[in-house]
């Protein structure tokens, strides 16, 4: 019996959907609602507006005996099955991104700050989420900034946020400083340094534009103290910062979580800078992140306690 589709009937809704699956696996309208904890008038009133839609009699009604598929409502039900095994696979996969757990994280952080706590985070959070891929930018601190504003990356790590209160900065880790020194320098019997050693002494900082940035950063602190040096050289990469160290062209800044740069020659210092902190943040372009972000800024947090406690 064909059943026509009035103009303004209610459209099905995905509670009316389960009235007609759970009705199709049982063969009752009568245990379907028990199944479902409502009234039979519900689930009958529910596949009523069903075939309506449909424009068929998807149940045969056998008084007595419950309700049985038709051929239409055979084919109708398989794929009914289909579109909610989707949503529900769907569903699953919002969940793993939005906890975390499977996703992509655009990360951008300078040289200056990838030394091990960044690295053990990382390696722990891929250990925790391993459907989880994380792009890695190296990119100076301008190109950062502007990054998170175009949307290009997710989060951002650097040792001196914008002044912008359209952004959340959060404070991650403290770092310490290292001066590198040739062995044979003067200061290096030392076992460690003031602020107030270092004045007069021959610097090597990074590029003023494309670092790295760490040294250009304890300089200001330094000349804030009235301590004064001579910048001899402007390099791009850590590695040709310390070669010039080696070669005796002058002294250089170096976060102290990662001065363990493996270059023959150098010894390291610690600066006690008092009460100048140098503290290294997350930056993120909202205070409500995805789910994946959150987790990993989570990781990011844990480790770096883990590690400077």
């Amino acid at each position: 019996m064909q059943l026509m589709c009035a103009q303004n009937d209610m459209q099905p809704t995905l509670n009316h959907f389960k009235c007609f699956i759970v009705a199709s696996e049982e063969g009752s309208f009568r245990k379907a609602a028990l199944r479902l904890q409502v009234d039979p008038s519900v689930v009958s009133r529910a596949i009523q507006i069903v075939e309506n839609d449909v424009g068929a009699e998807l149940f045969k009604r056998i008084p007595g005996q419950g309700a049985r598929l038709t051929e239409v409502g055979v084919a109708y039900a398989i794929e009914i099955d289909r579109i909610f095994d989707y949503m529900c696979r769907a569903k699953k996969a919002a969940q793993t991104i939005a906890f975390g757990s499977q996703g992509l994280i655009r990360l951008a952080i300078s040289q200056d700050i990838s030394g091990p706590i960044l690295a053990n985070a990382l390696a722990d959070h891929q250990e925790k989420f391993p459907n989880l891929k994380v792009d890695l930018l190296e990119l100076a601190p301008a190109d950062q900034v502007r990054s998170l504003r175009m949307g290009e990356v997710d989060i951002a790590i650097m040792l001196n946020p914008p002044n912008d209160r359209s952004m959340v900065v959060e404070r991650v880790w403290i770092e310490s400083c290292k001066v590198a020194l040739a062995e044979d320098h003067w200061l290096a019997g030392h076992s460690d340094l003031s602020a107030a050693d270092l004045d007069q002494e021959k610097i090597i900082l990074g590029h003023p534009t494309r670092g790295p940035f760490f040294g250009e950063f304890v300089l200001s602190i330094l000349q804030a103290r009235q301590v004064h040096l001579e910048t001899v050289a402007r390099v791009e990469r850590v590695e040709t910062l310390l070669m010039l160290v080696d070669a005796h062209r002058g002294i250089a800044f170096v976060p102290g979580t990662s001065y363990h740069e493996c270059v023959g020659g150098i010894t390291y210092r610690s600066v006690n800078l008092r009460e100048s902190d140098i503290n290294v943040f997350a930056v993120l372009p909202t205070a409500e992140p995805p789910g994946l972000v959150g987790q990993f800024l989570n990781s990011l947090r844990s480790m770096a306690e883990k590690l400077q406690n």
